[in-house]
């Protein structure tokens, strides 16, 4: 930035002595008050950056003085927490085994509960072929004992009567 404002000063000079010696083109302007006018904008877009700069650095020189200091309570607080994360990892891996062998027993279970109900349905179904062959025979028979009950009551039910004689 001094630099620049040290370039500035004999352009200054020298257009402000222009003016007053007529140096002007066609159009009535100072083409060296043109290029001080342009210097002068550029140091103040210069100067606007050095601060932005400057501040950016300030920033970052804050963020690593209290960013390391956080890192390091970040690394600290993770290191003292691996111990029990790596036991709960082991006692998660026994316990995902121990169910899966619990699955294995649960299936062998299920295996032999789904053998046990198809073979109480077939027995039941034998049951029910026997109980259904009994029903219809029976069902034969009661007809023929109600056939028997009415022929004997509509005409020689009395000869069949025991009387003293």
């Amino acid at each position: 930035v001094p630099v620049l404002f040290t370039m500035l000063m004999p352009l200054q000079l020298a257009a402000a002595t222009g003016m007053e010696s007529g140096m002007f083109s066609r159009g009535g302007t100072n083409h060296l008050r043109k290029v001080v006018i342009m210097l002068q904008k550029m140091q103040k877009q210069v100067t606007e950056e050095g601060d932005k700069s400057s501040k950016m650095f300030e920033n970052f020189m804050c963020y690593c003085k209290s960013g390391v200091g956080d890192l390091e309570k970040s690394i600290a607080s993770a290191q003292e927490k691996i111990p029990s994360l790596t036991s709960s990892i082991k006692e998660s891996e026994s316990q995902q085994q121990q169910l899966e062998k619990d699955i294995e027993a649960h299936k062998a279970d299920r295996k032999g509960a789904e053998d046990a109900m198809a073979e109480a349905t077939a027995l039941r179904q034998k049951e029910k072929s026997a109980y259904d062959s009994d029903l219809s025979e029976n069902k034969v028979d009661l007809k023929a004992v109600h056939k028997a009950v009415a022929a004997l009551r509509a005409g020689s039910g009395q000869s069949f009567l025991q009387t003293p004689d």
